[in-house]
């Protein structure tokens, strides 16, 4: 209004999303592809907010290589709406719907395939479309129809079944049917391992993380949260991030490595009685010197690491992951405790499998 004749536009605007690492509570910072879609679905709301705006530039079309950064992913800008290696990633398909004419519906999962999630829990679905109606079906049932919003989004939270799941979705463009389905491998966890109908077979949590990651191997580590009884989760500290730019070390695993949880006291896991491999995930994510950061770790009573110091051990930013076999009995499950010495205990991920 002040300046009707200068020039406005936005020269860039992104958020990084890696496909290995999704939420169901996305925030800042936590590249999941369900913040990047947030972030520019937001974007592109205020953007046609904005008649006035000569012209909006996204950043950037392809992930694309950048020297000495971290994130989830060592020396890669994860900005684009396609992958390194030219597949679109969900968030593509929110410009699709919206600058291109030709009728479609796509479901904004195809990044997200593999889940897990506590028996009975709801799932988010998210469909994207530029027709009037579309109709969602969760293996044969349906979900009732609904309208795009303003970014051409419809959204359904549903439960989800072990195992294989057909999420179909569809809507009319004339006389012509339109569609789109995708099959979710979902896993269900029990939230009482001890009641559960089925033998706990072993859990992986990205401790620290408010998101999933799936490894190379189709393990699904799971996110974190405080404990529970008869459940898991940490004891004491705060969730926290690497700085973004922390290149790390040693490991195929880095979504796992860039969160940890800082001044952690223990970890809890009410399983049965039993045989079981614990596996710890550790990362120096601060450059301080050797002696600054000392601590035990002990699991069940019995002390498996002394002295662990992580700058003198592995130097900063070095993985390292320690595995253990260890008894649970008399109902009292397992119980990691970390007890510093000097400074604060971290922890990156925790993984329990049954022998």
């Amino acid at each position: 209004r002040t300046n009707p004749k200068q020039v406005l536009f936005i020269s860039e605007y992104g958020a990084e999303a890696d496909n290995r690492v999704n939420s169901e509570n996305p925030v800042r910072f936590d590249f999941t592809g369900q913040y990047q879609r947030y972030y520019h679905e937001s974007y592109l709301t205020q953007i046609n907010q904005r008649p006035y705006l000569a012209g909006t530039a996204i950043w950037n079309e392809f992930d694309f290589s950048q020297p000495n950064v971290g994130g989830v992913s060592n020396n890669m800008n994860q900005k684009g709406m396609i992958t390194w290696d030219r597949k679109p990633k969900d968030s593509y398909y929110l410009y699709k719907a919206n600058w291109n004419p030709q009728p479609m519906v796509y479901i904004a999962s195809r990044d997200w395939l593999d889940r897990a999630g506590v028996a009975g829990s709801k799932s988010t679905i998210e469909v994207y479309s530029n027709l009037n109606e579309v109709t969602l079906t969760v293996n044969g049932e349906s979900f009732g129809a609904k309208s795009p919003d303003a970014v051409k989004k419809c959204v359904w939270k549903v439960v989800l079944k072990e195992g294989a799941n057909i999420i179909y979705v569809s809507g009319n463009a004339g006389s012509n049917l339109v569609s789109d389905q995708v099959v979710i491998n979902y896993h269900v966890y029990p939230i009482n391992f001890k009641n559960s109908e089925a033998p706990f077979r072993g859990i992986s949590i990205n401790a620290g993380s408010n998101s999933q990651y799936i490894d190379q191997a189709k393990n699904i580590w799971i996110e974190d949260r405080p404990y529970k009884k008869g459940s898991f989760g940490y004891i004491g500290g705060t969730p926290a991030t690497l700085n973004i730019k922390t290149v790390k070390k040693n490991t195929e695993d880095m979504p796992l490595f860039y969160s940890y949880n800082n001044d952690i006291k223990g970890y809890r896991l009410d399983v049965p009685d039993g045989q079981y491999e614990v596996e710890l995930c550790f990362i120096e994510n601060d450059k301080i010197g050797v002696g600054e950061r000392v601590f035990d770790v002990a699991i069940n009573g019995d002390k498996v690491l002394q002295n662990l110091d992580l700058s003198s051990d592995c130097g900063f930013a070095v993985a390292l992951k320690k595995k253990y076999l260890i008894s649970a009995d008399k109902g009292e499950g397992i119980h990691v405790t970390f007890d510093a010495k000097k400074g604060k205990a971290v922890l990156s991920g925790i993984k329990v499998k049954a022998k």
